[in-house]
Parts: structure tokens; sequence; C-alpha cells
């Protein structure tokens, strides 16, 4: 038994398989009626209003707006990261409202990797050891983990470099390394916040290439944040989030043919934990 199904079971009125843990929508996100604000005395700042959203396994979304109209807000709910203020959200067959703060981290750290703007990687770590850091989180070993990470690290191409530190790498290959970290524990969700902004045209598409190949071909799910109107042909489906509402748009261009959604089973089941 997983640590998060453990968790799980000593919930109150979360016993593995039941209504309460495991419910019957088959998307792997299911957000309904979902609203986000802050309050600061009696000024209150709505970032998101009524907000619905349902992905299902092997689709690429991808989220669209300016700055500041609540995108990485609607990612940071999706992610286990920010709670909603009112509505419903179901992430991996997992009703947010009903879980601990306990189950909730489970739920974050084992099924969902997430990359970041920015690359977060850490200084003085190879690029093995940086992907190798959320397996080290979850209780494995340390040479189980950096089989695991040179694994991961060959998928993104990045053989040659694994012994190789970020500040001698470049942007490109940097966000390679944050992709096999995010890869690294098998998740089934992706959540990608600006994945190219600090890539050239050719990275970025390489980039999202690689993305949505080590993603889709899985049967993974992911969800995109960006600005970057060149990287769209890769999304299955393009929401626009402004003015508090999220919009679904018309793709200027359809999927990459060669990299079509996935045809696995939508149906969610218990969610299963690599185990160290």
């Amino acid at each position: 038994m997983s640590l998060l199904t453990s968790t799980l079971a000593s919930s109150p009125g979360l016993q593995p398989g039941s209504d309460a843990q495991q419910t019957s929508r088959s998307a792997v996100l299911d957000l309904r009626g979902v609203s986000k604000w802050y309050c600061r005395g009696e000024s209150k700042t709505t970032v998101l209003d009524n907000i619905d959203l349902q992905v299902q396994t092997g689709e690429c979304v991808f989220l669209l707006g300016p700055s500041g109209s609540g995108k990485t807000t609607l990612l940071s709910i999706i992610g286990c990261v920010l709670t909603a203020e009112a509505g419903d959200v179901c992430v991996l067959g997992h009703d947010l409202q009903r879980l601990d703060s306990t189950a909730t981290a489970l739920l974050r750290r084992d099924h969902i990797g997430f990359v970041f703007q920015k690359f977060h990687l850490i200084r003085g770590l190879t690029s093995q050891e940086n992907a190798a850091v959320p397996l080290l989180l979850s209780g494995w070993t340390s040479a189980r983990a950096n089989r695991r990470a040179a694994e991961i690290l060959e998928q993104v191409g990045l053989a040659d470099f694994i012994k190789q530190q970020p500040n001698k790498m470049s942007v490109g290959q940097c966000q390679r390394v944050a992709l096999a970290r995010a890869l690294v524990g098998d998740p089934k969700l992706i959540l990608a916040d600006e994945p190219t902004a600090s890539l050239d045209a050719e990275s970025g598409q390489q980039a999202m290439e690689l993305l949505r190949q080590l993603t889709v071909d899985a049967g993974k799910t992911m969800v995109v944040v960006t600005h970057d109107h060149r990287i769209l042909p890769y999304a299955d489906r393009v929401f626009n989030v402004a003015n508090e509402k999220l919009q679904e748009a018309v793709s200027p261009q359809p999927p990459i043919p060669s990299l079509q959604p996935s045809t696995h089973d939508t149906t969610y089941r218990p969610l299963p934990t690599l185990t160290s």
C-alpha cells in the first residue's frame, strides 16, 4: 500500500475506493464553479470567478492570457499549491476538499510534475542530482534515485551531461534538466508554467516537441501556462484566462499531426506510487 493510500485510509470518510476518495468522474482534472479571491481589510480582489474546466487523460491543454489574469493562480490550484475559495476541484480522481494537508501534499509530491519558468535548479548539484531530488524526497535511496535520474536524462537527450552542473550548461539544456526532474517520478499530471519563456524560438520548439512526446506517448496529461503563441500548435485545446473568466479558444492551428492526443482509457483508477 502506498503512503498516499495509507494516509487516505486513515482519514475519516476517506476509505480507499470509497465515493469520498475516488469520484466517478473520468477526467484527470475536473473543476466546477471554482473561484479564488484575496481579501485585505474590507477590500476583496477576485482573481478567478466560477471557473469550469475538465481535462482528460492524454490531453495537452494551454492556458493563455495577459500577466495578472490568473493563469498561474489557476495552475497552482490544479497543482494543489493554492486552495480555491469556492467550487469543486477534483485532481486525479481525488476531491481536494476532502483531503487533509498531508494527503494533499502526498498527492502533489507523488503524482504531479512541475516545470517552472526559471527552472529552479539547485546550484552546486549536477544535472543527475537535480533530477533525482523528487525521488529523494519520496524516500528513494540515493543510488536508486541517481540510476533513475540518469535514465530520464538520457530520454531527454542529456546522457553526456549527467555529471555537468547547470552553470556550465546552456539554457536549453537546463530546461531539459528541469523537464527530467518533473518526469522522473512518473507523474500522471504535468504542469508547466511558461516553459519556453527563457528559450529562443528553436529551443522552445524543441522543448515543446520533447515535452509532448514524453507526456502524450506515455498517456500523461499536461497543462501549460504560456504567453508564447509560437507553441500553440502543440496544444489539443487552448483556453483564454481574462477578466476572472476562463473561455475556450480556437487554436490557430490543429495539433501537430505526428503528436496527436493519446487514445488511452480515460477512466481514472486508484493511483500507483513508485516504491523506494
